[in-house]
Parts: C-alpha cells; sequence; structure tokens
C-alpha cells in the first residue's frame, strides 16, 4: 500500500486525462480511478490519498472495495458492489473476452496485460499458470518483497516449468500439461493449493494419472480429489457419477464424514454401486454407530452396584460424571483402564454427598482405589465407611475382569 500527499495525487492526476479519471464513494469513502490502461486507485482519507487495489467484475461491470471496518459480521462487501459503466467502457473488448473467462481477480488480471502485453500470451497459452504468476506470492511468500509487476515481468520469460516449480509444483511437463486442463471457472488459488498437494503426493500417483488423461479438469474433480479418505472407499465408476451429480457437494461432504468416522471406528467401507448412494449412508451410518456403542461400551463391572453406588458403564457416562465431579477420569487415559479391565469407576451418591470410587483389578483380586468427592476432595468418613464396606462385601462374591469370573 502506498502514501500520496495531495500535491503528488494531483501531479500524477495531470499525467492522465480527465475522461479517464472517475470518482467513486463507497461506505463514506471518496475513492479516484484511473481508467483503462492506467488502472490505478486511490482512496482519499485525512489529507492523503492511499493507493489500493479494488476488485472488478468485468462480467457484471461491478467494482468491490476490501475496505471490511465496522461491517456487521456475516455481512459482505459483495452485497453493495459499485456500478461503474463509464470505467469498464474503456477496456477494449479484445482483453474483455480474455480477461473475463477467470472467475476471479480481473483487477490483476488486466493491470497485468496493460503493464506487460507479452502477458497476453501466457494466458492464451496456458491461462492457470497466468493466473498463478499474478497470485505467486500466495503459493511462495518471498514474493511479497517484489512489486506485482516487476515479479511478473522478471518471470515472465521463463519456462513455465520454471514458474511452476517457484510456486512448489513439480517443474515438469506434466505438471504443464495438466494445468493446462483445468477449466476456466475452475482456476481459482484454493483449487490450484489443491492440485500442488495432489501432484506432490507420491502415494497419489493414480490421481496424477486421471488428471493426465481427462480431457478438461473440473472444480468438482479438484475438490473430490482433495478428499483422499472419499477415494479410499468409492469404486472408479463411482467417481464419474459422483462428478455429474446435482447433490455434488452434500454426497462429497457425507461420504467424507463415513470414511471418517469409519475409520475411527474400524469399520471399512467400499461403495460401487452409486444409484443406491442415499440408502448406501443410511446403512453405513447405522453400522458406524454399532460400532461406536462397542467401543464406548466397557465390561461388566467387577462388583454390581446399588442405589447409592452406580457402575460407570460406558465412555460418555464416565466423561459426564468426571465432568459433573470436575475430576479426571474422562480422559482417555481412564478411558483405556476400563476397557483393558484394569479399572472399574463408580458414582457415589450418599446422603446428599458426591463422590467417585476406583476399583483396581488385578489379575486374582480386586484393590480399591481412590475414593475422592467433588475436585478430588476428601470424603467424609460416613461415606468412606459406607463405601469401603459395601466393596469388602461385594468382591467376596462374584466378580468379573473384563467380563470373565474372578475367584
Amino acid at each position: 500500500m502506498k502514501l500520496f500527499d495531495m500535491n503528488s495525487i494531483k501531479a500524477l492526476q495531470t499525467q492522465i486525462k480527465p475522461e479517464l479519471l472517475f470518482k467513486v464513494g463507497w461506505r463514506g469513502h471518496q475513492y479516484v480511478l484511473a481508467g483503462y490502461p492506467h488502472l490505478r486507485a486511490f482512496l482519499t482519507f485525512d489529507g492523503y490519498n492511499i493507493e489500493t487495489e479494488p476488485d472488478i467484475n468485468i462480467n457484471t461491470e461491478e467494482i468491490y472495495f476490501d475496505h471490511k471496518e465496522n461491517i456487521p459480521l456475516g455481512d459482505s462487501i459483495f452485497q453493495d458492489a459499485v456500478a461503474c459503466p463509464e470505467f469498464f467502457a474503456l477496456i477494449p473488448p479484445d482483453i474483455r473476452d480474455i480477461v473475463k473467462i477467470f472467475s476471479d481477480s480481473h483487477w490483476k488480471i488486466l493491470s497485468a496485460i496493460s503493464n506487460i502485453p507479452r502477458f497476453r500470451e501466457l494466458i492464451e497459452s496456458n491461462s492457470a499458470i497466468a493466473y498463478l504468476l499474478v497470485h505467486i506470492e500466495e503459493f511462495n511468500p518471498s514474493f511479497k518483497l517484489y512489486h506485482d509487476f516487476f515479479y511478473i515481468d522478471l518471470l515472465l520469460p521463463r519456462r513455465q516449468r520454471e514458474i511452476l516449480g517457484l510456486a512448489g509444483f513439480p517443474a515438469s511437463d506434466q505438471a504443464i500439461n495438466i494445468t493446462r486442463k483445468i477449466a476456466a471457472d475452475a482456476i481459482n488459488i484454493r483449487n490450484l493449493k489443491t492440485l500442488r498437494a495432489i501432484l506432490a503426493r507420491e502415494s497419489r500417483t493414480g490421481l496424477v494419472k486421471i488428471l493426465s488423461h481427462s480431457p478438461v479438469i473440473t472444480s468438482r474433480m479438484l475438490q473430490l480429489f482433495a478428499r483422499p479418505e472419499v477415494l479410499d472407499i468409492i469404486s472408479p465408476n463411482y467417481i464419474k457419477a459422483l462428478l455429474n451429480d446435482n447433490k455434488f457437494s452434500l454426497y462429497l461432504n457425507s461420504l467424507s464424514d463415513i470414511a471418517r468416522r469409519g475409520k475411527q471406528f474400524g469399520v471399512k467401507f467400499k461403495f460401487t454401486r452409486f444409484e443406491e448412494l442415499p440408502q448406501t449412508l443410511i446403512k453405513a451410518n447405522e453400522k458406524i454407530e454399532k460400532a461406536r456403542l462397542d467401543e464406548e461400551k466397557f465390561p461388566l463391572p467387577p462388583i454390581p452396584g446399588n442405589e447409592y453406588i452406580i457402575p460407570l458403564k460406558n465412555f460418555r457416562e464416565q466423561r459426564s460424571w468426571a465432568r459433573t465431579q470436575n475430576n479426571c477420569i474422562g480422559g482417555t487415559v481412564k478411558f483405556k483402564l476400563v476397557k483393558k479391565g484394569k479399572s472399574y469407576f463408580y458414582k457415589i451418591l450418599y446422603k446428599g454427598e458426591s463422590a467417585t470410587f476406583e476399583v483396581r483389578i488385578r489379575e486374582k483380586s480386586l484393590v480399591a482405589g481412590d475414593l475422592l468427592g467433588f475436585k478430588n476432595k476428601p470424603v467424609t468418613s460416613d461415606l468412606r465407611k459406607y463405601v469401603l464396606e459395601w466393596f469388602d462385601s461385594g468382591k467376596k462374591g462374584r466378580v468379573f475382569d473384563c467380563g470373565k469370573s474372578l475367584k
């Protein structure tokens, strides 16, 4: 961002024909725009003009200023775009046709063409690499040290593979051919970063092969390929059907959730019939839920409880009681102790007092563990006496270790 005083801005304006200058008001601020081929924008503020970079949409002929102070939460700068048809009328039709193929960054691309005419040739050769070049600081932060047109002018004579290499892509002919196939409406920073990750992931050579043989690479393809967990649970035929479905985004998120939770609870899937997907998702969720309940279910308590001493029979109960008592039994370590049959926890509600009691399970015996109140404070002697009498009586009867009887 550059700061100019009023005298310097007036001097600059004398170099530009008056008919190429436009004053635009937006959210109480005054902007001065220089039209094509100059493409400069200034925010007038406190006697100074701050050079800024708006965004424009050549297709809708709208201007957006990225000035976000005091914008309500959830609001968007795109809700009150500024219309200035005279500004857009200065852009030559052939240049408009080149720039409008991109879904965003029209100001950056238009400025690059205006300042470096041969940049147009790169767009016509490989529009994705051209877009990458005007945003290369997003892929290689070291370029933030340079002015936009300086590094574009510096890098433009280089081979396309060198530009890709500087942006963290494989510097290969294969990468050039793949980027050349990206549909114009799929070219954006997020998708290019996704593609970079795919090309750099050696374990995903199959995806690279698919991209290499695809006539066109769509945004949906890149969104899907960014979810390797989904690709692991669907067949190749499934991919094509999913990409062409109207509910692509919904199904992609659902499949990703199924894959993630299935892995968490040890449930494997391989979906092959896309036409059965809605029913398949329902059944998969039911299978995962059953596995989750089995995972969280504890062995039988070594001593049956009573109305005052209640065994915590699953992870949810144990975690909930830990929060109520503000103690540490809700963590993974304690959970694993119970699952492995080494400990069991009971909640105590006796004469208005609450506590937690641990029964430690040895190979052929039970041992009384900690008996602690709220926030691990000591319990009353009355409660301690009651619990230990229950424990001594219970361990003489039938007890269990991981579901097996203790003698």
